[in-house]
Order: structure tokens, then C-alpha cells, then sequence
């Protein structure tokens, strides 16, 4: 390559090209080993290239920082983006003055104590607390939106916490014929629960268990394995899929679905009720189509005439009451 632009204080050349060699860099008193790109004239002289250069630096603050365990300058943006800050309002907050937030965004390593306190702000309570010590320091209207931001964040933690450990909660010790050869998926569950809620009217909750039986069971026959892994009992109003209230509080709780009691005639009892809309990219191709095959043929029933047609399967009428229905019943659906 001919880097023109250079001109060689060795030869007064301008002939060079960039090549790659091994190289230490000292950061913060630590020698770092890095993979340098360096400018070098055909006389074999090194050019001082200042764009790369910076770029050589960047890469030993990055190796230090991998080292050392450190927060990088997009780490550091995020934090403070989390809470919709400006590097001005995050200074004040924490006493530090704008410019040093801008340098340790910039690329500039935070010293340990500057470190340990930007690492305790990812949690938004000490964030909170910060905030509310500070306020006397900032302009009143910040003050109201970076608490009403902090509260959002920490919604959105209870939640993910709480997603978590139901997560945890319904995880089984091992997969058998009783969950469908799969591990329970509460995400999968989730947007199956969405997808019919929004693609079927007057979703009854008593409906929907059967529609997650038939849903499953047909997925199974197909592919010999479960769609969602939950496991279906057989209880007097036919198949129910095993903690079936306790799921559904569970995404009621976490703001996916409202669980609504309803009357329609003589008929009443409870609607799902979607509050978010489900998600296509979780599924495959075969399980959209699966989905949709169970819309079409049981959608249309009512509450009664899904329980009277699950009361004809051979597994809930060969399985005791209370009993897992095993899944090899699959091959005799009606």
C-alpha cells in the first residue's frame, strides 16, 4: 500500500504500507501484549501514525480491562443510559464532575474507586438512593424524571426476577413420555398463551387447557417430542396441564395476560385476555403450523364441546384421576 500521505524521517520516502507485528504496551504500570498495526517505509524505518496508534492504545485498555475485569466505555454508557442521564446530571450526582464521566466514556480506565461505584450503579436501588441525596443538586424536573425512569427499571427487575424464578420453579429434574421428551419452556408457553388469547375470541380459561392439550399432544405425534414440555392430569373436566393456575397467575403477574371473569349467556367463567403481543420468532416453521392447525380445527368450539370431545380421548379415559397423561396417548387422538 502506498501511504503517500507519509513521509518517512529516515529516508524521506513516502513508499510504505501497514503490517502487523507483536508488541507490549505499558497501561496503568502492567505490560500488555497486543497485535500492533504499525506503519512501516520500505527503508524499513517505523512511521508515527497517529490514527493508528490510538487504535494500538485501545486495544491494550481493552486487553486491561478483560484482564482486570473492568467496565468498557459502552458499559459505562449503558449504565448511565439506563437511567436516561446526562453525563452533567451523573457528575453532580456523584460529585465527580462532567469531563470525567466524557473521558471514561471515551475510553479513559476509571480508577478503582470511580470502578467500584459505577459497577454499584448498575443496581437501580442504589441508583435511587443516590438520586434522592442528591437531589438538592440537580433541577427539580430532572430530579422527577430520573425517579420515574429509576422506578421503571426497577419494575422492569421485578419482573425479569420474578420470570426467572418461575422459570426455576417449573424446571423438571428429568425429561420422560410425562413432558413430552422436553424440558418445560416458559417462553414457548408464554407466546402460546398469547397467541390464542389474540387469535381467538372469548378465550375461556377452561377452553384454553384443552386447546394446550390438543396443541401438544398433535405436536407429539408429529415430531415425537412436546411443544411446550408441560405436563397434562386428568382431572374431571378433562386434560389440564399440570399447575395450570399457577402458570397462568405467573404471566398475569408479570404483565403478559389478565385473567377476566365473564358471563356469555347461561355460561360463565374466566377469559385470558392478552396484554402484549406474542412473539413468531420463538417458534419454527412447524410448530407456526401446528398452532394454526389448532386454531382452525378446535378454535371454533365452545368451552363444553372441547371438554365433551377430550372426554372421548383414550388417554384421559384410560388415565386415573390425578394422574399424569402420558403422551404416547398422542398416537390414538381422535
Amino acid at each position: 500500500m502506498n501511504g503517500s500521505g507519509f513521509r518517512c524521517e529516515n529516508c524521506g520516502g513516502t513508499e510504505n504500507s501497514v503490517v502487523t507485528k507483536k508488541e507490549m504496551l505499558p497501561v496503568r504500570g502492567e505490560d500488555i501484549e497486543i497485535e500492533s498495526n504499525v506503519r512501516v517505509c520500505i527503508c524499513g524505518n517505523e512511521i508515527f501514525d497517529e490514527i493508528l496508534e490510538d487504535e494500538n492504545l485501545t486495544k491494550a485498555y481493552d486487553e486491561y480491562r478483560k484482564r482486570h475485569h473492568l467496565l468498557s466505555p459502552q458499559d459505562i454508557r449503558g449504565i448511565r443510559g439506563k437511567y436516561n442521564l446526562s453525563q452533567r446530571t451523573l457528575g453532580k450526582i456523584l460529585g465527580w464532575g462532567e469531563i470525567t464521566f466524557h473521558r471514561y466514556e471515551t475510553g479513559a480506565i476509571p480508577d478503582s474507586s470511580h470502578h467500584k461505584i459505577l459497577k454499584l450503579l448498575e443496581d437501580p436501588n442504589v441508583m435511587r438512593n443516590l438520586l434522592i441525596e442528591a437531589q438538592d443538586s440537580i433541577p427539580r424536573s430532572t430530579f422527577k424524571q430520573a425517579m420515574e425512569k429509576i422506578n421503571s427499571v426497577l419494575e422492569e427487575k421485578e419482573d425479569d426476577d420474578f420470570f426467572y424464578l418461575l422459570r426455576k420453579k417449573t424446571e423438571y429434574p428429568s425429561v420422560d413420555v410425562e413432558s413430552g421428551y422436553k424440558q418445560f419452556d416458559l417462553e414457548k408457553f408464554t407466546n402460546v398463551v398469547l397467541y390464542f388469547a389474540q387469535n381467538i375470541s372469548q378465550l375461556w380459561k377452561t377452553k384454553f387447557n384443552k386447546l394446550l392439550f390438543y396443541l401438544d399432544f398433535n405436536f407429539f405425534k408429529e415430531f415425537t417430542v412436546s411443544l411446550t414440555g408441560l405436563k397434562y392430569v386428568r382431572f374431571e373436566h378433562g386434560p389440564v396441564p399440570k399447575d395450570y393456575d399457577g402458570l397462568l397467575w405467573g404471566l398475569e403477574k408479570s404483565g403478559f395476560i389478565s385473567i377476566t371473569p365473564a358471563e356469555s349467556g347461561a355460561y360463565s367463567g374466566n377469559l385470558v385476555l392478552p396484554l402484549a403481543e406474542y412473539d413468531p420468532d420463538v417458534f419454527s416453521k412447524m410448530e407456526i403450523n401446528i398452532l394454526e392447525q389448532v386454531k382452525e380445527k378446535y378454535g371454533h368450539y365452545s368451552s363444553t364441546e372441547i371438554r365433551d370431545l377430550s372426554h372421548k380421548e383414550k388417554g384421559w379415559l384410560e388415565t386415573s384421576f390425578g394422574n399424569v397423561i402420558p403422551y404416547y396417548y398422542a398416537d390414538f387422538l381422535n
